[in-house]
């Protein structure tokens, strides 16, 4: 395998995990507005969560390896 082919490899997996991570942040913020006015709750409580998923994605990330070994 050359250089290129690694850079390529590289740089689809560098895109196709920014992609996810973006996906995963619009679906959360698309869905959580919906459901919690489904049942009952205001804005407050779906920014609330939304902000706290988001914590958590940024704590779990660079923590996740730390906490498995």
């Amino acid at each position: 395998m050359d250089i290129s082919q690694q850079r390529t490899g590289v740089f689809f997996a560098i895109f196709a995990s920014l992609f996810m991570v973006i996906y995963n942040f619009t679906f959360t913020n698309m869905a959580a507005v919906y459901i919690v006015g489904d049942l009952g709750g205001s804005n407050d409580t779906a920014s609330y969560t939304i902000s706290i998923f988001a914590l958590g994605n940024a704590l779990g990330v660079p923590f996740g390896r730390a906490l498995y070994e």
